[in-house]
């Protein structure tokens, strides 16, 4: 097949892809070159950078697969690409083990004030009681989305000392024997802290937590999203952020657009980081590797 790969992968994988006779034309440093390549290319490998368009795929008249390396495909215009009949696949294992110990790393940061005692530090002050925070031990986490993410979340959790709670909509019995499935209600008027780990397309699902599930939950949470903005309404989370009601939230997932932007520097209770959840050298590599299989896989069909 001819191969158009869009964002760089391992070089040693791309040797591999060659090694089964597919043709390769990397345009990862030069997008520029793209026009040149579609009209014949079978087979398009994007990563998080790059968006496959109605346009683009028009201009791919031999275009059988896309491969998106990581886990959401909401870059791709999926629905227009199978009513041509052309397949879209991802490699959602990639990238669990770096988002989970991220999902803690943000959990200890926005409990401990990490970053907020770190900047005034560096800035002069010198007055840890104002920074006190709270341990995880013995709190109680509530994991909404229990998929791979999530379970690998609850994992170190439990490792932590925490009581972990959970809910899907897709399970009907936990599969963790450790972990108990609530209703979202529940698990709101319970938990210390929650995490999102559930699947959400923004142009189509409304948000999951609004005004009146604040309401329920304790005073004092702390919340975590690193899976999808607009999950949370963000007008809903301001109000709540000015009444007090939230110790913290740590955010992976802002838009450009969000209206959390204007407020990110004046609020300590807020930590918002570059979309950088699954930015490891171990999951970029697992993302080739896990490209590669499906090629391979492809040519066995």
């Amino acid at each position: 097949m001819n191969i158009l790969i869009y964002e760089q992968i391992t070089p040693s994988i791309i040797d591999k892809i060659k090694s089964l006779g597919h043709t390769i034309y990397d345009i990862s440093e030069d997008k520029t070159k793209e026009d040149q390549f579609l009209p014949f290319c079978e087979l398009i490998i994007i990563k998080s950078n790059t968006y496959i368009t109605k346009e683009i795929i028009d201009k791919a008249k031999k275009l059988k697969y896309i491969i998106k390396g990581g886990v959401g495909i909401d870059q791709i215009d999926a629905d227009y690409a199978h009513n041509l009949g052309i397949h879209v696949l991802n490699t959602p294992d990639a990238p669990i083990i770096s988002v989970a110990e991220y999902v803690f790393g943000l959990m200890i940061s926005i409990t401990r004030n990490i970053p907020q005692s770190d900047y005034a530090f560096k800035n002069g002050e010198r007055n840890p009681d104002k920074y006190n925070g709270y341990e995880l031990y013995g709190k109680t986490l509530g994991v909404v989305g229990f998929g791979r993410i999530g379970r690998e979340v609850a994992k170190r959790a439990l490792a932590f000392g925490m009581n972990v709670i959970a809910c899907d909509k897709y399970l009907s019995m936990s599969p963790m024997p450790t972990v108990k499935l609530y209703t979202l209600n529940q698990l709101l008027s319970e938990s210390d802290i929650i995490t999102f780990h559930l699947t959400f397309d923004p142009k189509k699902d409304k948000p999951i937590i609004d005004l009146e599930h604040f309401e329920m939950m304790k005073d004092n949470v702390f919340l975590i999203n690193c899976a999808k903005n607009g999950i949370i309404n963000e007008v809903a989370l301001i109000q709540a952020l000015n009444k007090g009601k939230i110790g913290g939230i740590a955010i992976d997932v802002l838009g450009f657009d969000s209206s959390l932007i204007p407020i990110l520097k004046d609020n300590p209770r807020i930590i918002s980081t570059p979309n950088i959840a699954s930015k490891t050298f171990e999951t970029d590599y697992r993302i080739s590797e896990h490209i590669f299989t499906i090629i391979r896989g492809l040519e066995q069909k």
